[in-house]
């Protein structure tokens, strides 16, 4: 009885601690095409923050979040690829889509971290506006490129994240 007990009382601290006092935590949309979309709001601030899951396709993922304060919306499209070279200090995130059609943001700075063994993560955001917005939601996208290392994205992940783009975008 002690042994259960103490096992319970170390489960319910567990998960007590695990959440973030400062967040609130929802996602209302439980079921649906948008059930994987996430919503905080952190209480001392307002701010909200809104991001899709990730997802993964070949060496890379896509990650899609907002945040809202004050009225003020800031959307933006991650996007990540592993690689076995380093590259550090490096600029531009370029976009593919299906129709040809090629974004880029050559001033977005690339992050790159060491993963394990010989890999790498390069990291790279870009500042999704009215100008190129139209392009996330409308089109799918079936490359990107951080600097000179690029991944290709299959159709049904290309689908989800135009999806994802469209959750995230619509999500208040």
């Amino acid at each position: 009885m002690k042994q259960l007990l103490a096992l319970l009382l170390i489960c319910v601290s567990c998960t007590a601690f695990a959440q973030d006092p400062m967040y609130n935590i929802s996602n209302s949309n439980k079921t649906g095409p948008c059930k994987d979309t996430k919503r905080q709001v952190n209480e001392f601030t307002n701010e909200v923050t809104i991001a899709s899951s990730a997802v993964m396709n070949g060496a890379g993922y896509v990650m899609i979040g907002k945040t809202i304060k004050d009225s003020t919306e800031t959307l933006v499209a991650i996007f990540s690829i592993s690689t076995s070279r380093p590259v550090y200090g490096s600029k531009g995130v370029y976009i593919k889509f299906d129709d040809g059609t090629i974004y880029k943001d050559e001033i977005a700075e690339i992050d790159c971290k060491y993963s394990s063994g010989s890999s790498y993560w390069l990291t790279g955001m870009m500042l999704i506006n009215e100008e190129n917005k139209e392009y996330f939601l409308n089109k799918k996208i079936a490359k990107y490129a951080l600097n000179t290392t690029s991944n290709e994205i299959k159709d049904k992940s290309a689908e989800k994240i135009q999806l994802n783009f469209k959750c995230v975008s619509d999500t208040k």
